[in-house]
Formats: structure tokens, C-alpha cells, sequence
């Protein structure tokens, strides 16, 4: 029984019909979070008839909290160098030949047991020592 020659499909470009299903769910997200942002936003912002002090007093608190944050990750990026966490570091990052495998398994006893505090200023202070 002859088929019928096969006719050609149109050409439909995947990154097209991807961009076609997906922006009008990613329009419709952002219409659907917009209310709770701006709500998110007014409640952390000083109010619009909030007197200058308030204001000034609410900018002083977050430059604190950003210089806080500064400080531990100074802190958490120097610990990156101390002790035992390069060695960690080479033993996760680096390709795992056969030679990499076996200092792995060498070292495993002493990562092993490794701790490192939560705190970047605890941690920093506990192992560059």
C-alpha cells in the first residue's frame, strides 16, 4: 500500500514557541506579586509623613546593619584561607583523578572530623590562628 509523501511540518523556531509559553505566564506572575511587594516595601520604609529624624534614625540603623554584614564577610573570606579549608576546598573542586582520589582518601579522617563555626568572626578567629 503506498503512503502518501510525507509533507513538511513549518518550521517553528523552539526559542520562539518557548518565549510564547513562557511570558505570558511570567507577566501574569508579576501582576500577581506586585500587591504583596508594595505592601513588603511600605511596611520596611519610613512613612511618607514620618519626620526627618525618624528618617535619618531608620538610614543610621541600616548603615549599621550593612557595616555588619560587611565585617562578616570580610571575616568569612579571609577563613577561606586559613587552615584546613583550602585543603577542603581543592579536595571538593578539584577533578577527581586517580591521584586526587587517593589524597582524598588520605585526607578524609582529618576533613572528617573539621569544624567550622557558624559565626565568620568565631570561625575566622578559631582557625587562622
Amino acid at each position: 500500500m503506498p503512503t502518501a509523501p510525507h509533507e513538511p511540518r513549518p518550521s517553528v523556531d523552539p526559542w520562539r514557541a518557548l518565549l510564547r509559553a513562557v511570558i505570558p505566564a511570567m507577566i501574569a506572575l508579576i501582576f500577581a506579586c506586585a500587591p504583596a511587594a508594595r505592601a513588603v516595601f511600605a511596611a520596611d520604609a519610613p512613612a511618607a509623613d514620618a519626620s526627618s529624624e525618624e528618617t535619618r534614625k531608620r538610614i543610621d540603623e541600616l548603615e549599621k546593619k550593612i557595616d555588619a554584614l560587611t565585617k562578616q564577610l570580610a571575616d568569612a573570606r579571609a577563613t577561606l584561607a586559613c587552615g584546613d579549608i583550602p585543603t577542603l576546598i581543592a579536595a571538593i573542586s578539584e577533578p577527581l583523578t586517580p591521584q586526587r582520589f587517593l589524597i582524598n582518601l588520605t585526607l578524609a579522617p582529618r576533613l572528617t572530623l573539621l569544624r567550622i563555626p557558624v559565626d565568620p568572626a568565631e570561625a575566622k578567629a578559631t582557625l587562622c590562628r
